[in-house]
């Protein structure tokens, strides 16, 4: 088993990155050598690039590139997000007018393209509350326009 890609994607707060870690703890998984990607975004506010409501045509960028650097990626992963999340994410902020229209175009053909690279994608349905981890958003408005961005994701990329 080589070059295997799972990704975890859905809304923020569903509890992705905590399954991940976990995941990242099993023997298993160990023996297949399995590596773990976690989110970028976190690593984009440290380089203090924007994220959430306040991100931009820059950082819709900047993920849709970490996207594809790990779906060609050698060996075996387990990512926590892939392009679906760019999809979604990049609807909600064009529909509020925070990047260009041709930003979520670039995001859904790039999705279009990659998805045939994850061997599984795993969507994380919204059930859990927003909690706060210094790092999220708690915009309930914002975590709905999300849920209803993965689902219009979904069918866009005919998963």
């Amino acid at each position: 088993m080589t070059n295997v890609k799972v990704t975890i994607s859905g809304a923020h707060s569903q509890g992705k990155t905590t399954l991940l870690d976990r995941l990242a703890r099993d023997s298993f998984l160990a023996e297949k050598n399995f590596r773990f990607g976690a989110s970028t975004v976190r690593d984009l506010q440290k380089m203090g690039i924007n994220i959430s409501e306040a991100g931009d045509d820059i950082t819709q960028g900047l993920v849709v590139s970490k996207h594809i650097e790990n779906a060609y990626r050698e060996g075996n992963w387990i990512l926590d997000r892939c392009v679906l999340d760019s999809v979604a994410y990049g609807l909600v902020a064009a529909n509020s007018r925070k990047i260009e229209h041709c930003t979520y175009e670039y995001n859904t053909l790039i999705g279009q393209r990659l998805k045939k690279k994850y061997n599984l994608m795993f969507y994380i349905m919204p059930e859990l509350p927003l909690v706060n981890d210094g790092t999220r958003s708690l915009d309930q408005e914002y975590f709905e326009q999300a849920c209803k961005a993965f689902e219009h994701g979904i069918t866009t990329l005919d998963l």
